[in-house]
């Protein structure tokens, strides 16, 4: 058995996904653009809850990354993993 994670907004992917598959059934729409149509929804949806949780964002996350080539400006070259 494989379980979903639970986390702030969690919630909002079935919920989505679920509205793609009902359209899909319903509508004989595109999977894959009834899918990707969803992204941009879930995402705003889950960036709100990690900033009311006080926990890291995309935003959050690339002002960390920047600050640290600030102060290091050959972060890149020695530390990244790509």
């Amino acid at each position: 058995v494989v379980c979903t994670p639970e986390f702030p907004g969690s919630y909002i992917i079935g919920r989505y996904t679920s509205f793609a598959f009902l359209d899909v059934i319903n509508n004989k729409a595109d999977p894959v653009e009834e899918l990707q149509s969803q992204i941009n929804d879930i995402n705003v949806e889950l960036t709100r809850k990690r900033e009311e949780f006080e926990l890291p964002t995309t935003d959050t996350i690339k002002d960390m990354e920047q600050a640290i080539k600030d102060k290091y400006p050959d972060w890149d070259k020695n530390y990244r993993r790509d």
